[in-house]
């Protein structure tokens, strides 16, 4: 692969871990203790593996600070990563976001919060 592809790659992972990075810290500031406080009366609180994925997904952004593409390991890294995240958005979209519909919580309210959450963060 030439030194441009490894350029590129690298750049897109990059970015994909910045994006990655402010969805986990708006979703663990802003998300959860919304979602925590709306289903805490309907005792189906459960963030838990959530949490769990986002220390697995900041563990591995962190691998991508010294690893490089071509390096062995980077791209199981990725795919190990990609992998979770899926698993993640797919538990928040089938789980978590219909019982905060039920919940009776402002979602537009949560809405605004979380872009302007996410507009701060990008800036910073």
């Amino acid at each position: 692969m030439a030194d441009t592809d490894h350029e590129a790659k690298r750049a897109l992972v990059l970015h994909a871990c910045e994006e990655l990075t402010v969805r986990t810290l708006i979703e663990e500031e802003i998300l959860y203790p919304a979602a925590y406080t709306a289903l805490q009366q309907l005792e189906e609180v459960d963030v838990d593996e959530a949490c769990v994925e986002h220390f697995l997904m900041k563990t591995l952004v962190v691998r991508f600070e010294s690893l490089k593409p071509g390096d062995r390991g980077f791209d199981a890294t990725f795919e190990a990563l990609v992998e979770i995240v899926r698993h993640h958005i797919e538990d928040e979209e089938s789980v978590l976001f219909p019982k905060l519909l039920k919940s009776g919580l402002d979602l537009v309210r949560l809405g605004e919060e979380i872009a302007t959450g996410k507009k701060v963060l990008m800036k910073g």
